[in-house]
């Protein structure tokens, strides 16, 4: 009996705890090598908004993750990386060439509790700016993790959620050609 009624406490105190709190920031996009960029310079700067994360709503059951890391240094590393893996001659800051500026207006990961599986809801808006055009990218991603799950598999929800979006921002024709001629008329 009092084995019975240990299993059905640790069963019960299995359930409490608390979801991760927090999330490391690694995208990797999905694009192949080519020469699109065919050497052309850019530069790319990558700010966020300041205080984006969503923050605990103890009305339901939803618990936001924050980042741990500077999340904005890790997207234009990875944006990048994939400019360079497309030919174009990349670099992070402020220089010569053309200059592609991201704003992260929203970045946010929750964790909604379920009762057989957990949900992680990511969502994601930039405006990026090339000379005088203006681009927005957002997306969502909704992915079911087991109950309990840890901070790797919620990192790993928001990794590929920017990763789709580094992706979208250098296979976009238009911010291509906006690169080759960052100026409209």
């Amino acid at each position: 009996m009092k084995l019975r009624i240990a299993l059905v406490l640790s069963l019960a105190l299995a359930g409490c705890l608390p979801p991760p709190q927090s999330t490391m920031i690694n995208p990797a996009g999905f694009y192949a090598s080519g020469q699109t960029g065919q050497g052309q310079s850019v530069t790319v700067s990558v700010q966020a908004a300041p205080g984006m994360q969503t923050v605990r709503d103890a009305a339901s059951p939803k618990f936001a993750l924050t980042p741990k890391n500077d999340y904005a240094k890790a997207i234009q590393s990875a944006l990048v990386k994939g400019l360079k893996l497309q030919g174009y001659a990349a670099s992070e800051g402020y220089s010569t060439g053309t200059s592609m500026q991201i704003n992260i207006t929203q970045l946010t990961t929750d964790i909604v509790k379920g009762t057989t599986t957990d949900e992680v809801h990511a969502q994601t808006r930039w405006e990026l700016t090339i000379g005088n055009n203006t681009y927005t990218f957002s997306k969502t991603m909704v992915r079911d993790i087991p109950l309990k799950a840890g901070e790797e598999e919620a990192s790993k929800t928001v990794n590929d959620l920017l990763g789709q979006v580094i992706s979208d921002v250098i296979n976009n024709n238009k911010v291509q050609q906006a690169i080759a001629s960052p100026v409209s008329y």
